[in-house]
């Protein structure tokens, strides 16, 4: 057996013997089986057909057909054996997914699962170049010593390359390597987390940090400032993070689980659980009845009430109240033009009852919008 899936060998080989005793028969009718020969193109574009309607009998037989000489063709190509059998593998799930797309007019059956495998492949070796490179790009970076040559500096001065790449060898792995592999690697921001494989941290890093970096900037957050944070997902994670790199004495961060209220205590932000009592009158208690001197709106406008119940104007409200005259709120939390679904009436035509005469009477300020991340 080359493919070592388990779905795909339950449906290669124990459902084909199910199916010899009891077969549902097909939603739409085919040409009969038994009239066409099975080295016909027309016999494999039959078997496409009926693995689009779910055929497990028919999926079988046409891994049997096609599994030996995909295998070789993949082998061919990357000269391992256990990347063609991984290559295998993805092309046989890919049959079984994208079957009803499949147009005879374009192409045989073969030549349309061929090319899958040899896409797949190529995908691996440029992978695997990458990987060459990155390794040969470290080594060089690694015995490199100081160079005659430089290069121009932010402040006018010219500083020797050799410095450059010395002091980069300095740093922490996890640092190091992205720099090697974007100025020395000729690396994209898109490819170095896939050499890295550190996919989810670029995630981070590319988006959700900046989001959360954006909400403080739109407050307009600076040092010794009390700070509050309604949403305590990940954006608002990062909000109270960013608010604290840049100097808040103090962040609130509002929220009713407690598993995502025990992350911003551990980053040093004071949780608020407005399922305990209103989140306006907490803030209020710790700011000596002042209100905050800045606030981020994460949530958006699926906020909801204690109970579960879906209010859209909730959360910027609230930050209305918590918020300090004069003092300035960011909404980075996504507000719809239109929501047809929404309970509330305004809701569905992307409208919220907002407290704008409170607002005009604190003098706050509020900025909104997504971020842009490139900025950051």
């Amino acid at each position: 057996m080359i493919l070592a899936c388990p779905q795909l060998e339950e449906s290669a080989c124990v459902t084909r013997r199910a199916s010899a005793a009891k077969a549902p028969p097909p939603a739409v009718e085919f040409e009969n089986m038994s009239t066409l020969s099975e080295d016909s193109t027309a016999w494999e574009a039959q078997l496409v057909r009926r693995v689009a309607l779910g055929d497990h009998a028919a999926f079988g037989a046409l891994y049997d057909r096609y599994a030996k000489p995909l295998y070789s063709f993949a082998i061919r190509i990357l000269k391992d054996r256990r990347e063609a059998e991984d290559v295998l593998q993805e092309v046989f799930l890919k049959i079984w997914e994208k079957a009803p797309s499949f147009d005879e007019a374009v192409g045989k059956p073969f030549n349309w699962a061929a090319t899958m495998v040899r896409n797949k492949a190529i995908d691996r070796l440029r992978a695997r170049q990458r990987v060459r490179v990155f390794e040969h790009t470290t080594d060089c970076i690694a015995v490199a010593g100081p160079a005659e040559e430089s290069h121009p500096f932010e402040n006018g001065e010219r500083v020797p390359a050799g410095y450059l790449r010395a002091a980069v060898k300095e740093l922490p792995d996890d640092q190091r390597q992205p720099i090697e592999l974007a100025f020395f690697g000729d690396f994209t921001h898109v490819e170095i987390p896939r050499a890295l494989e550190k996919e989810n941290d670029y995630v981070m890093l590319s988006d959700i940090f900046p989001t959360g970096w954006h909400a403080t900037e739109l407050a307009g957050v600076k040092p010794g400032e009390y700070v509050v944070i309604y949403g305590c997902g990940p954006v608002g994670l990062m909000a109270a993070h960013s608010a604290m790199i840049k100097g808040a004495s103090q962040v609130f961060i509002v929220d009713s689980q407690p598993d995502r209220l025990a992350l911003g205590k551990e980053i040093g932000a004071i949780p608020i659980d407005y399922s305990k009592g209103t989140a306006v009158k907490q803030i209020l208690e710790l700011t000596n009845g002042e209100g905050a001197d800045r606030g981020c709106e994460c949530v958006g406008y699926q906020c909801h009430d204690p109970a579960g119940h879906e209010v859209p104007n909730a959360t910027i409200n609230d930050l209305v109240k918590s918020v300090r005259a004069t003092g300035g709120i960011g909404v980075v939390g996504v507000f719809v033009p239109a929501d047809p679904k929404c309970p509330d009436k305004l809701g569905k035509e992307g409208k919220i009852a907002f407290d704008f005469g409170l607002f005009w009477s604190k003098g706050q300020k509020v900025g909104t919008g997504q971020a842009n991340v490139k900025a950051y």
